[in-house]
């Protein structure tokens, strides 16, 4: 059963914090099939309320930030050097490469999550993507990757994250099978709910697991 009640605290707690004119961060673990955490992902409130694919040009400036090595915060150690997954828009794939080269080994691994583009306009946004991958950071699609119209991305693709809701069972067995057998990608199946989820996941291979059921998303403070 998701904890609705507490991510509804949560978001509330992470408004309340945008209200006082500093930036919210939601953090969700990706953990296996024994709940021990393998990334993070790092999202907007804005992407839990009003379902945005991807937070502001802001939002994005502040989150990159708390990666970069400071003398007040900690993040390498907080955060385990376990990937970071940070959901962005193809247009704000450019601001991500020129803002964060990988210059600190000791910092967590940036995975960009790219949302899709409108149809045939996937080829613009290839290049960039490649200037990503040259400059070390990871890349996740979701399984739009898998359509032809997005041929070129699916090479690049470190990650793919399949949605357990939105199809019939034999469906997602049938995209799950496809990524394993086309990509070298690792997949994370999101929206977890229960343990009938895990472990048909587990079945099907897929090692990373993501939901509300297994760990709700969590206001990261400094």
């Amino acid at each position: 059963m998701t904890p609705q009640p507490l991510i509804d605290n949560v978001v509330a707690r992470a408004e309340a914090q945008t209200a006082r004119g500093s930036v919210a961060i939601l953090r969700q673990a990706i953990v296996n099939a024994d709940r021990r955490v393998q990334g993070h992902e790092w999202r907007s409130p804005a992407t839990l309320v009003d379902h945005h694919p991807h937070a502001s040009n802001g939002w994005l400036e502040q989150a990159l930030r708390r990666l970069k090595p400071s003398p007040s915060l900690d993040p390498p150690t907080s955060h385990s050097g376990h990937p970071v997954f940070l959901p962005i828009g193809p247009a704000q794939a450019v601001q991500l490469a020129d803002h964060y080269p990988p210059s600190n080994p000791h910092l967590p691994r940036w995975v960009a999550q790219i949302a899709p583009l409108a149809h045939g306009a996937a080829s613009a946004v290839t290049e960039t993507l490649h200037a990503l991958k040259a400059r070390g950071i990871g890349l996740a699609f979701d399984h739009s990757v898998l359509t032809p119209a997005y041929a070129a991305w699916m090479p690049l693709a470190d990650y793919i994250r399949l949605d357990v809701r939105q199809w019939p069972a034999g469906d997602f067995e049938r995209w799950a099978c496809f990524a394993q057998t086309y990509s070298r990608a690792q997949l994370i199946a999101t929206r977890v709910a229960n343990p009938e989820d895990v472990v048909r996941m587990t079945g099907y291979g897929i090692a990373l697991l993501q939901g509300d059921w297994l760990s709700p998303p969590r206001l990261l403070q400094d």
